[in-house]
């Protein structure tokens, strides 16, 4: 029994901290579990604003282009062309006319030419030193729209023609068919050669006023030299011989083919 040892009995007081040390350690794990699941509501609540910041500013920018969108198309749609070439248009209605085949192709062409008109119209009143040129345009288009309404009468005519031309073969009065034949052909080359020469005509016209224009534009800069210069004898004499020479643009003529 002597030779036993007997382990050392530990304090009161340190068995009372190894009795306090678990529940101290629950309570760590407790609140470092709550402060965790604190941070991550609040990461969560971060991505849900920052999501719903991007989503709205998204939304935003679509409808700006959206908006911006519109409002080129609304400027488009009322927009002038600044093309100085205003006699292609004419050109361009005797091009589609001379393509047209049937009555609706025909009234395409003519509405193509209505609505050069109207925006004609306009641009003389913004393009005051064209005006001359937009108004013989604006003439050009108009013949275009009556020359329109000839060819569907026309185009009727033959479609008239080709009818009684079947009807003559069928009642084996092969003469007549052959006859019917040859008229409608002859009225569709004459036809073919008009057409064509309206499209020339609008093209001669158009160099014409191209000519016209910077024989304008050249007085117009001699008489603000004059103007420069004073009113003396010698400038109005100078003024007189130019109108003498005929160096004063003339009066332009219209050209016109027959309908």
């Amino acid at each position: 029994m002597s030779g036993m040892s007997i382990p050392a009995v530990p304090p009161a007081q340190t068995m009372q901290k190894l009795q306090l040390n678990p529940t101290a350690q629950e309570e760590a794990d407790r609140q470092a579990a709550q402060t965790s699941a604190e941070g991550r509501e609040i990461v969560r609540q971060s991505d849900s604003f920052s999501f719903s910041q991007e989503d709205e500013a998204s939304s935003l920018l679509e409808r700006m282009i959206e908006a911006q969108k519109k409002a080129k198309e609304q400027k488009e749609k009322f927009r002038i062309p600044q093309n100085t070439r205003y006699g292609d248009r004419a050109i361009e209605a005797y091009a589609r006319l001379a393509r047209a085949r049937r009555q609706t192709d025909v009234s395409a062409a003519a509405s193509y030419a209505r609505r050069q008109i109207s925006q004609l119209k306009v641009a003389k009143r913004r393009d005051i030193k064209n005006a001359d040129r937009i108004q013989a345009t604006i003439n050009q288009l108009q013949k275009a729209v009556t020359r329109a309404g000839k060819k569907k009468r026309d185009l009727e005519r033959e479609q008239l023609t080709e009818v009684r031309r079947r009807r003559m073969e069928e009642k084996k009065n092969f003469r007549e068919a052959r006859r019917l034949r040859q008229e409608l052909r002859r009225k569709q080359a004459l036809r073919f050669i008009r057409e064509k020469g309206y499209i020339k005509e609008a093209e001669i016209d158009n160099r014409h006023q191209e000519q016209m224009a910077i024989a304008r534009a050249e007085y117009q800069a001699q008489l603000e030299k004059l103007g420069a210069a004073g009113d003396t004898p010698a400038v109005q004499q100078y003024v007189a011989q130019m109108a003498a020479d005929g160096s004063a643009p003339m009066p332009t003529p219209e050209l016109s083919i027959e309908a």
